[in-house]
């Protein structure tokens, strides 16, 4: 087959070709159509004309896998020559290629890199000149507010200044005109600053004259106010010792008042105490009433024993019905915790009978666990004797089956099952007429 032969025929065509597709199409159709009476399967016989058919039918089917697989193959040997060759042409000129494409990037990186410097060059120098011409424009105003001297240097430099046509090319002119405008106002700057210097020395006498006058005016206000710092400090000292006798006797009438008004405190805190006696008692155990009342009878007023002065009555009085409160109270609160001791003695009660059902169903419950167990195990002795008995009656045919029934239904088509499976058939076939004979002896 010539190079035009395997690029002119389609792939479908050439596959159809190496698998004899068409005679094998129609063989295969013929070989399907005779398996389609069998429909149902309802004794032995049929089982094994159905086997037979599928056997027949396998075999062409892995015929043809195995063809494909070798057409395949082939097709993948063919595919990996034709790589090699292909890269075999290439290689012929392949080299040459590179090196004139090497020569070809060399000398275009050599003109980029030119073609840049050149440029870049030109940059600089456009720079430098625009710099130049920058520096010229600075220059006045970098001297505003300072020194004439200075100024008049600065002038000076720029009438100096020399500027080369054919250094600045095109910027000439535009060099030229800051110059000239640079020039024309440091002058303006010069003769305004001079005209400054010169004001700012007249000013600089008057400044001096004002200085002495002031300095004589100064001496005598000085003398002036030494006189009235005297006389305001012998009024000051006078002012002070009055201002300090009337704070004194102000100091003593606010002490005896701030005693006055402490001890009243006092007096005031000491019934409040008894009051806050009574206070917050709602709910509070017997025992810690009783010793509030305890407490509130030490603090009982008397006249004898304590200083209530003219608040004697009110203190009496609170003290009073503080104790009336907390002596109700505390027969509320022996009521209410004998109320509490009977509830807790019944829920005492409860929780012992609860207990004690508790621990009668896990008894219970424990006695049908250990029936579950003892059942489940008589199960598993009864199932192992089942299996034990049935591998016992097994014979040799009922085990090749078995074992010929588990390779095609989980694994696959092997040579040996097969080869089994045909014994079982043939087996089969030479039992039944001795079976038959039998039987009719019989």
């Amino acid at each position: 087959m010539n190079a035009q032969t395997l690029t002119t025929i389609e792939p479908e065509l050439r596959a159809a070709q190496l698998l004899s597709f068409d005679e094998t199409k129609a063989e295969l159709t013929s070989l399907a159509k005779q398996s389609e009476r069998i429909t149902q399967i309802t004794n032995k016989a049929g089982r094994d004309e159905c086997h037979s058919s599928l056997m027949v039918l396998k075999g062409r089917r892995v015929d043809i896998e195995k063809r494909g697989k070798e057409a395949r193959d082939d097709a993948n040997k063919f595919a990996k020559a034709v790589i090699a060759k292909e890269k075999e042409l290439i290689g012929f000129i392949a080299p040459e290629e590179e090196r004139l494409q090497l020569l070809r990037d060399q000398w275009d990186t050599a003109a980029e890199v030119a073609r840049l410097e050149k440029l870049e060059a030109e940059r600089l120098r456009v720079e430098a000149i625009q710099q130049k011409i920058q520096q010229i424009r600075d220059v006045p105003p970098s001297l505003v507010g300072k020194p004439s001297v200075i100024i008049a240097g600065q002038l000076a430099k720029l009438r100096e200044t020399v500027l080369d046509e054919d250094e600045l090319g095109a910027d000439y002119i535009t060099a030229t005109d800051a110059l000239t405008a640079a020039i024309a106002r440091v002058e303006q700057l010069l003769a305004t600053q001079q005209e400054s210097d010169a004001e700012k020395k007249r000013q600089a006498e008057r400044d001096a004259e004002m200085e002495a006058m002031r300095k004589q005016q100064a001496e005598m206000q000085a003398r002036l106010d030494q006189a009235e710092a005297e006389r305001v400090e012998r009024e000051r000292k006078a002012a002070a010792e009055e201002a300090g006798r009337i704070a004194r006797e102000a100091a003593e009438k606010r002490q005896a008042e701030i005693e006055a008004q402490r001890r009243v405190q006092t007096i005031r805190d000491r019934i409040t105490s008894i009051v806050e006696m009574a206070v917050a008692i709602n709910g509070r155990p017997s025992q810690w009433l009783q010793d509030t009342l305890g407490d509130l009878d030490n603090m009982r007023p008397s006249r004898d024993a304590d200083s209530f002065d003219q608040f004697i009555g009110e203190a009496s009085t609170a003290w009073d019905e503080a104790r009336d409160k907390i002596e109700a109270e505390i027969e509320v609160a022996l009521l209410r915790e004998k109320a509490e001791a009977d509830a807790q003695a019944e829920r005492e009660a409860e929780d012992v009978r609860l207990q004690a059902e508790r621990e009668r169903q896990a008894a219970a419950q424990k006695k049908l666990d250990e029936q579950a167990a003892k059942l489940k195990r008589d199960q598993q002795a009864a199932a192992a004797k089942a299996e034990a008995d049935r591998l016992a009656n097994l014979g040799l045919r009922e085990a090749a089956e078995a074992v010929v029934d588990f390779f095609r239904s989980s694994i696959g088509q092997y040579p040996v099952v097969c080869d089994l499976a045909a014994a079982l058939t043939n087996d089969e076939a030479t039992t039944k007429p001795a079976r038959a004979k039998k039987v009719a002896r019989a």
